[in-house]
């Protein structure tokens, strides 16, 4: 078939017929290609190949090249090329297919005379078959052309009902003119219109709009580069699809007052999602005007956490907590709290160290004990004498939080009249006194006066006048002694003449006894012993026995020493021994030896 001439694009109106039986042909294909086809652009005016590549604009020529196999048109008859711009059908060209040669190779020639996007559609008679190409025919000139990759950009996600979709382009004036442009969003009834941004000959720049979308599911946004006086590539335009799930929510879990710090501590629940900021707000329920609200704006991330809000110190009563959402479609939620008024109290607990003999001072270890429900401001220590309320040392202590302790020494100088006494140590503070009391003794180095519960001087004192009444006692009943002697000698001579003395045979102790007395004991260590005029008697005389008293001996090398009778422990002191004893528990007499004098 002979080659089908040049071809204006210009607009013809078809019947209803051909629309609806070419969609029905077009929903029909779904077949292998049957056709290769193959595009070539020169310029309009010069007809040398154009320089802007796969471009088409204004005024070029484009050479449509198709082709279709043999065993691709078996059946059909006859073909149809067919081009549709802005819903409009022109006919290209058609023929009938060679019975002897049935290969289709064709080219036709069309004026680009118009922008936009053509669709050039073969069909094959009688089986319906139908296949298509399309190009897009830009202005010319052509000022705006993708820079770098071609599409937009959506910031912004995951997205939400009522959030803002952000869609940027990054364009490039080829032109040599300086340009202004836009970027345009439509997505259903909604659209959205960025602001025009300069773009200077040979640059490049970013585009971008927001578009609000409030109903939940997949959404498209069409978007396009748009401005006054300009050529825009039709690459500049195009359709991104986004999902948008159910708004965030926010709630507030738990509310906290700390006294401490005086702060609310408030616990935020942010639905899966972005982040979001969000306002705290805390306002007395009944106000005076004294008071003014506490506000607060922070970032917070999915899930819980917890925001603490700072509020007035002296504040007590109920106080409303809002939480709202910022730049963002969130509701309000909202809750109430009571605010209990502080409270300030404090406990000192001290210790001394010992004092030793010529020391000066005593180091006082205390701790402050913050038992109240507010920090304590810095404040001071003192010590002072309970004796007569003198100072003896101070110094200043540092702010104790809620709960908290505070723990260091004071070096307190003792008084110098004074060895031991009570050392108070008090804290003050801002609206609160807190003491506690110490003793403190002086103690010696050794077992010395000091250790004594009475003063030395007095006990020696005392030492010497009871040694002079003593020696006085002795003396006077040595001398009644004597003046009872006398008269006994007065009043009885005979039987003074008659009397005779011996010495003890254990201590040595000279003893009176008279001459019918059958045995002389000792009033001193109890020794018994014969009465010698009547031994000497029984000598010269005929033998009468008698029955002599036999006494026990025990020895020990020490002052401890066992009853012979009752084994009942007794101390006798052995630089006293040989001596006769008496047994306190039993009353039995015993002569109580050393292990030298008992072998």
């Amino acid at each position: 078939m002979d080659h089908v001439r040049p071809a204006d694009i210009a607009p013809s109106l078809l019947v209803v017929a051909l629309f609806i039986t070419s969609g029905a042909a077009l929903a029909e294909t779904g077949e292998d290609s049957i056709v290769d086809w193959s595009l070539s652009v020169s310029e309009g005016v010069s007809g040398e190949p154009s320089a802007n590549g796969s471009l088409v604009l204004l005024g070029d020529i484009v050479d449509v090249h198709f082709t279709v196999a043999p065993e691709s048109s078996q059946g059909d008859e006859r073909w149809e090329l067919w081009i549709k711009h802005n819903e409009i059908w022109n006919l290209l060209a058609q023929g009938d297919f060679d019975e002897e040669n049935s290969n289709l190779d064709e080219s036709v020639e069309l004026g680009a005379n118009s922008t936009g996007l053509h669709d050039l559609h073969l069909r094959l008679f009688p089986s319906g078959r139908t296949q298509s190409i399309e190009f897009h025919v830009d202005p010319n000139p052509l000022d705006l052309v993708p820079a770098g990759q071609m599409g937009v950009a959506v910031r912004g996600e995951p997205l939400h009902s009522g959030d803002y979709a952000r869609i940027s382009a990054l364009v490039h004036n080829r032109g040599p003119d300086t340009v202004s442009a836009h970027l345009r969003l439509t997505s259903g009834m909604d659209s959205s219109t960025g602001l025009d941004v300069f773009i200077q000959a040979g640059s490049s720049k970013e585009l971008d709009s927001s578009i609000q979308l409030f109903e939940p599911g997949f959404r498209e946004i069409s978007w396009s580069v748009e401005g006054n006086n300009i050529g825009v590539s039709h690459q500049l335009s195009g359709t991104v699809s986004v999902t948008v799930m159910p708004m965030q929510t926010i709630d507030i879990a738990s509310v906290s007052h700390d006294q401490e710090s005086s702060t609310l501590d408030i616990t935020v629940m942010l639905s899966e999602g972005r982040q979001r900021d969000v306002e705290v707000t805390a306002t007395p329920a009944s106000s005076d005007g004294s008071v003014e609200e506490s506000k607060l704006i922070v970032s917070i991330l999915p899930g819980s956490q917890t925001i603490s809000l700072p509020i007035q110190d002296s504040f007590s009563g109920q106080m409303d907590v809002t939480v709202d959402s910022v730049n963002w479609p969130g509701e309000q939620t909202r809750t109430q709290v009571g605010i209990d008024e502080s409270t300030s109290s404090a406990s000192v607990i001290a210790s001394a160290s010992q004092i030793s003999a010529g020391d000066e001072s005593v180091e006082i270890v205390y701790m402050i004990r913050n038992t109240g429900t507010t920090k304590l401001d810095p404040g001071s220590i003192e010590a002072v004498w309970v004796f007569d309320g003198r100072v003896l040392n101070s110094k200043t202590t540092p702010l104790i939080g809620a709960s908290e302790e505070h723990e260091s020494s004071l070096d307190v100088p003792l008084p110098s009249d004074a060895s031991s006494g009570e050392i108070k140590i008090r804290y003050s503070s801002t609206g609160i006194i807190a003491s506690g009391t110490v003793s403190v003794t002086l103690t010696g180095d050794t077992a010395s006066t000091s250790e004594l519960p009475f003063p030395l001087e007095a006990a020696a004192l005392g030492a010497l006048v009871g040694l002079v009444v003593i020696l006085l006692l002795v003396l006077i009943m040595r001398t009644f002694e004597n003046e009872v002697s006398r008269t006994s000698d007065d009043e009885s001579s005979q039987v003074e003449s008659s009397e005779s003395t011996v010495k003890c045979s254990t201590c040595g102790l000279s003893l009176r006894y008279s001459p019918n007395q059958a045995r002389i004991t000792c009033p001193a260590c109890s020794t018994s012993m014969d009465n010698p005029d009547r031994k000497s008697e029984a000598d010269s005389g005929p033998a009468v026995h008698e029955k002599q008293d036999s006494i026990s001996e025990v020895s020990s090398s020490t002052d401890i020493i066992d009853c012979p009778s009752c084994e009942q422990t007794l101390k006798v002191p052995i630089n006293r021994r040989p001596v006769v004893a008496r047994c306190p528990a039993c009353m039995s007499t015993f002569r109580a030896l050393t292990e030298d004098s008992h072998e």
